[in-house]
């Protein structure tokens, strides 16, 4: 049976039928007497890597419901869009005729979608993680291959909306305006942070520096929220406590890569098109790894579990390199959803754009020598100074809030109910 491109409704596959049809030597299609075609067998070709690469299989006698896959054919028709049943039946033939080894076709099949976290990113993540944790920590060449590997390419992907994880935030943007609050339930604590905002709200010096969900101890980098309710949850103070407060404005443009964009439904993708398969399970892992940044970690915890994550904003800011807004970048900011208040974003920017200077252009006080400060701390703390500020910080927005009530939610954990026999 010979087809042409107008048997199909599929834009991508039509493509690929006509590249091929153009050294073809058959003749007319069946349904387009008219037009040239090509052997059904030849889009069997084009068809076969997609569904492998889309679906799974079940036999009818497997354990699992009917209801969880479908038969070949109107998997295909969904697929390829053709227009007449004819096509399907043929070309189920012909996939089924070809040699396939896994016996991945047949009449007995079911094809259901692999679920969202197949592809190749999900293992080499949870190697990655295994590596970092447990195996080698340091000069870990094998980390920053699979890290390449899994974030090549990330600022091509889109939303259903055609929106870009990666974009740039600009000053004077409703997102350059970031909140930052610290513990304040001293009068005391509350005049020291407002006689100097931008270091006392700022990341701490170096010798100071915890470590975070997406920066190493002593690593610079600055944790904020897009809004306040956010902020103050992030910090989880007591109820009665006070909590000291300020927005802060980035000075410059800065590159970020926004995770929570994968939580909407990614664009429509046309599986035939070039690489279209492999950017469809990019986004299902940056589903994966939304998560795992926004997960909440036990205390106590942190030193292993914030491990890959911190690795990841390190290779981010310092070693990933893209073409974006005109220029060749590294990634300035990271965004995530709150794990304490799920609708709120957090955002870390990381490197020197993580600078908070003075507004007006006045420099950081830097502590004199002897005031615990040791003087290797205030050489980098001095030689920071000298650099541009990234943020500065905005006195008028000082506020010192007290913390009436907290809001917790729950939901019952079914595989881990104790046993009750």
């Amino acid at each position: 049976m010979n087809v042409c491109p107008d048997c199909f409704a599929n834009n991508g596959l039509k493509r690929k039928i006509v590249s091929i049809r153009r050294d073809a030597s058959t003749g007319p299609c069946r349904l387009h007497p008219s037009k040239k075609g090509v052997p059904i067998g030849a889009v069997a070709q084009i068809v076969d890597p997609v569904l492998r690469g889309l679906y799974q299989v079940a036999s009818h006698d497997d354990t699992r419901s009917l209801d969880d896959g479908s038969p070949l054919a109107p998997v295909l028709r969904d697929l390829t869009q053709a227009e007449d049943d004819s096509i399907f039946e043929a070309l189920a033939g012909a996939l089924e005729s070809a040699n396939d080894r896994e016996a991945f076709y047949g009449a007995d099949r079911l094809y259901a979608l692999q679920p969202a976290s197949a592809g190749e990113h999900l293992p080499n993540w949870q190697a990655f993680q295994r590596s970092l944790m447990f195996t080698s920590r340091f000069f870990n060449p094998d980390a920053e291959q699979v890290l390449n590997e899994i974030f090549r390419g990330v600022q091509q992907l889109r939303d259903a909306e055609r929106r870009g994880p990666v974009y740039m935030i600009e000053p004077g943007m409703d997102d350059a305006l970031i909140h930052r609050a610290r513990i304040a339930n001293a009068p005391e604590e509350a005049q020291r942070i407002r006689a100097n905002p931008a270091q006392e709200l700022g990341p701490p010096p170096e010798h100071l520096r915890k470590a975070g969900r997406l920066n190493p101890s002593g690593i610079q980098a600055f944790y904020g929220a897009f809004d306040l309710p956010t902020c103050i949850a992030e910090l989880r103070p007591s109820v009665g406590g006070r909590v000291m407060s300020a927005q802060f404005a980035l000075t410059r443009p800065i590159c970020v890569l926004d995770t929570t964009r994968f939580a909407n439904n990614p664009r429509g993708v046309n599986y035939f098109a070039p690489g279209a398969l492999a950017r469809a399970r990019q986004w299902h892992f940056m589903k994966t790894f939304m998560a795992e940044i926004a997960r909440p970690v036990f205390p106590g915890d942190e030193h292993l579990h914030y491990l890959p994550t911190q690795a990841v904003a390190e290779f981010l800011n310092r070693r990933f390199q893209i073409s974006f807004a005109g220029a060749k970048r590294g990634i300035d900011a990271v965004i995530f959803r709150s794990a304490q208040r799920p609708e709120g974003r957090n955002i870390v920017i990381l490197g020197d754009a993580a600078i908070v200077g003075m507004p007006g252009g006045a420099k950081p006080r830097v502590p004199e020598a002897g005031h615990g400060q040791d003087w290797l701390d205030q050489a980098a703390q001095q030689a920071r100074a000298e650099k541009p500020a990234g943020l500065i910080a905005l006195p008028e927005t000082l506020r010192w809030t007290r913390i009436t009530g907290a809001q917790f939610t729950s939901e019952e954990v079914l595989e881990d109910a104790p046993d009750t026999h």
